[in-house]
């Protein structure tokens, strides 16, 4: 399987005002691959428009007091959803990237990683 970096999409005033026509919305299983990361500051969401319906396993890591935690939601087809956000210590890799598979690899759903900062 391929690992799909995804782009995070920042948030601002206005808001996104075409979420699902954005340049950085990845489909379910783009280019083939379901094995998706993206870089993680503590205030990115994943957005899923559940198309077809999947469920979204991450990929947690143990933080420095022995902690793990378990993710796995499912989204049902024609349900929108905001997974997140994620806290550094229990979902970034030594690299500060935030790892989940789609269980199916849906190519119909969209999804798209959003960084919720607060601008002003």
């Amino acid at each position: 399987m391929a690992e799909i970096t995804m782009v995070v999409t920042a948030a601002t005033k206005a808001g996104i005002l075409d979420k699902w026509g954005d340049a950085n919305v990845e489909l379910g299983n783009a280019a083939g691959g379901n094995d998706f990361i993206f870089p993680n500051d503590g205030k990115v969401v994943l957005e899923v428009n559940g198309v077809t319906g999947d469920t979204f396993t991450f990929t947690p890591v143990v933080d420095k007091y022995g902690r793990t935690e378990v993710l796995a939601p499912v989204v049902v087809a024609g349900n929108f959803a905001t997974i997140g956000p994620f806290d550094p210590q229990l979902w970034n890799d030594s690299d500060g990237m935030v790892h989940f598979v789609p269980t199916a690899g849906n190519v119909g759903d969209l999804l798209l990683a959003m960084s919720v900062k607060n601008y002003s």
